[in-house]
């Protein structure tokens, strides 16, 4: 997990370099971002993990604007849980 916009600050190098060992071990295909905060730390560690790992945003502090895909409730759990399925089954 990669700390966001909460009250626990910001990762130290040590932690992030043992997040991308877990994700190259586990061969995680994809780090989930959180659609409110900015994504740059996840980009970040998916490059330095490798090529094949994907950041995937997901909904979780707010639904989308009116008229999107993620503009309710159930339209929001059903985009994010596609986007998970879609990550995890490649």
């Amino acid at each position: 997990m990669i700390p966001g916009g909460s009250s626990l600050g910001d990762p130290s190098s040590a932690a992030l370099a043992e997040l991308v060992a877990v994700i190259e071990r586990e061969r995680s295909p994809a780090i989930f971002a959180e659609s409110t905060e900015p994504q740059a730390l996840a980009d970040a560690v998916a490059a330095e993990a490798g090529a094949d790992v994907a950041v995937v945003e997901l909904f979780t502090g707010s639904l989308s604007e009116p008229g999107t895909v993620a503009d309710t409730l159930i339209g929001m759990l059903l985009v994010d849980a596609e986007r998970i399925a879609e990550a995890l089954g490649s």
